[in-house]
């Protein structure tokens, strides 16, 4: 098990922004009242991030719900379109972390597609190199069992930011110090620098 400073970061939310209509234009689909995915999505969603489904399946699902026929390529050019651009001040932030001798490592729910996107689009993917992927590890947030997982791999996190309440929670569960993202300004405030330097057992 690691012992270093290792700060946990979910991916879409935190430090890329996501839009679901994007994905649901494409396939004809209408979007909720929050622009998110709508319920019949949602099994096909699932199963995909937790890595249970091999793509022909995950194409078919698409095609079901969506009433029409698309092929492999066409599912993966929809499917990667709700993977936005660098959440605003986010990749000066996480260089602020390592700076200051934290490891960064993400942590999040999400699919072999959308994982290869990130790494293509996010500025800062290289120098975040590891991480714990749904897909990987056959759980989503907030099952407890992803939450093991990491820690198993990289150690009990000092600080986990993630902009979902539900996964928050499950972070606190762990006994993690855990924060609701909703920008950088307040993650840097949350939790700054100098309090995880004075505290690796703060908790919110």
């Amino acid at each position: 098990m690691s012992t270093r400073k290792v700060v946990a970061l979910d991916i879409g939310g935190v430090c890329l922004q996501v839009h679901f209509k994007r994905t649901l234009d494409f396939f004809g689909v209408t979007a909720g009242e929050l622009g998110d995915l709508p319920d019949a999505f949602r099994p096909a969603f699932h199963e995909w991030e937790c890595g249970r489904l091999a793509e022909e399946d995950f194409v078919a699902m698409i095609c079901q719900v969506s009433g029409r026929q698309f092929s492999v390529d066409d599912v993966r050019h929809g499917w990667n379109l709700m993977i936005g651009e660098d959440i605003p001040g986010a990749a000066d932030w996480v260089r602020d972390l390592q700076a200051a001798g934290y490891h960064t490592v993400f942590f999040s729910n999400t699919s072999r597609w959308h994982m290869a996107e990130v790494r293509r689009k996010l500025s800062f993917a290289d120098i975040v190199p590891d991480g714990l992927y749904s897909f990987d590890a056959g759980y989503e947030k907030p099952h407890p069992a992803i939450y093991q997982a990491f820690a198993q791999r990289f150690g009990r996190p000092v600080a986990y930011f993630d902009d979902r309440t539900d996964n928050v929670a499950g972070g606190v569960r762990a006994g993690w110090p855990s924060f609701q993202f909703t920008s950088v300004q307040q993650a840097r405030s949350a939790f700054t620098i100098k309090r995880m330097n004075a505290s690796t057992d703060f908790a919110d």
